[in-house]
């Protein structure tokens, strides 16, 4: 009963967190009107709108994420686009893309621990062996962060884009560090598999 208290207290602080980092995005696009930002709108706008997206794509695809998950999500949401755009925190931090896409790749392992729960449910999911899941979540990171780069690759080619910066070194540590975030998580899991889930009493 205390356990499921808990619980219960943890998820609605991610979730009152989570509408408080909404406000903060409104509250930002009305301090840069009056500062004559306008430019930055649009990035704000955008912020504030893949906060809610990622709610809808949730049910889209069916997959049960924990609140923590959630969590991590818009937290990944905060780094990457209201600090690294907004803020520029990509120019004003040095390695700022690196320290993101080591946590792109956390968010990835757990994202990829979900699936399997998706896919494997119930007692089929209790067969499977601590090694096989911890080496399907290192591939599913790994997996993703190769993605996103043949993404990146094709908005360069085709779009005259350059988000890689025309540089494979780039293109590779960013997929090392996506893949050591991805191979952090499964080290986690296989020490403590309880923290990947909603533990219920």
């Amino acid at each position: 009963m205390e356990s499921s208290k808990k619980i219960s207290y943890n998820n609605n602080y991610f979730r009152w967190t989570i509408e408080g980092f909404r406000i903060l995005i409104v509250l930002t696009g009305i301090l840069f009107l009056v500062q004559g930002k306008g430019s930055k709108i649009f990035n704000v706008l955008l912020t504030l709108f893949t906060t809610y997206a990622v709610e809808y794509i949730y049910k889209i695809f069916k997959i049960r994420f924990t609140e923590k998950m959630k969590f991590a999500i818009q937290v990944f949401i905060f780094f990457s686009m209201y600090l690294g755009k907004l803020f520029d925190f990509y120019s004003l931090i040095p390695n700022w893309d690196d320290f993101l896409h080591i946590a792109s790749g956390l968010m990835l392992g757990m994202i990829g621990h979900t699936v399997l729960i998706s896919i494997f449910h119930g007692e089929k999911y209790s067969l499977l062996s601590k090694g096989f899941i911890c080496f399907f979540i290192i591939l599913f990171g790994a997996a993703c962060a190769g993605a996103w780069e043949i993404f990146e690759f094709s908005g360069d080619m085709i779009l005259g884009l350059n988000s890689q910066g025309g540089s494979l070194l780039d293109t590779m540590f960013d997929i090392v560090n996506g893949t050591a975030g991805g191979t952090l998580v499964a080290i986690l899991y296989y020490f403590k598999p309880g923290i990947l889930e909603d533990k219920k009493s």
